[in-house]
């Protein structure tokens, strides 16, 4: 597998949308859902695809840089964590995220730690009230997420970043991205 990309530390959370992207004719509406969507991602890729969808951690640790966007006090720590959701013979999306640990219940936090779960079906399962913000939403090329898909190198990205709220405050930040060539 290649390096992990990171790029959620340059994010800004004023919401730079520029919804031209989902203009765009070649996208399929199921794609454009999956770029405006505040729901979770995992159980509508399951829906489209038919397939099992399970979390592949390709990275998960406690980090010591700190991003002040995610307004922290003295004693927090953040979860970098970046996952594939996968299905029985493909990759469908690749996701980088930060959260502030102990912002999360007990439940979730030993779950992320312990296991695979994507964090919105454990939200789910624990009726955690939240919401998400759309902050950007992109056409790219990137090499090193375009190599999980087996897409070459110069192949159309799609990417959306979001920030998680709970209580007027930020959860965390999740940055979402599939090649342009599936979800048609």
């Amino acid at each position: 597998m290649p390096n992990a990309p990171w790029t959620l530390y340059d994010v800004s959370l004023k919401p730079s949308l520029n919804l031209s992207v989902l203009k765009k004719n070649s996208l399929s509406t199921f794609q454009k859902v999956m770029m405006k969507t505040d729901g979770t991602v995992t159980d509508l890729v399951a829906l489209y695809t038919g397939d099992i969808i399970t979390v592949n951690v390709l990275r998960q640790q406690r980090i010591s840089e700190l991003p002040t966007f995610l307004d922290l006090s003295s004693g927090d720590s953040v979860l970098r964590r970046i996952v594939l959701l996968q299905g029985k013979e493909n990759n469908y999306v690749y996701a980088e995220s930060l959260f502030v640990f102990n912002r999360l219940s007990d439940y979730v936090q030993q779950k992320l730690v312990e296991s695979d779960s994507p964090i919105g079906l454990l939200w789910k399962q624990e009726k955690f009230e939240c919401y998400r913000e759309i902050l950007d939403v992109t056409l790219e090329r990137n090499d090193r997420v375009a190599n999980y898909f087996n897409e070459s190198d110069d192949s159309e990205i799609l990417s959306r970043t979001y920030a998680i709220y709970t209580d007027k405050r930020i959860l965390g930040i999740i940055t979402e991205k599939f090649p342009i060539s599936i979800f048609k």
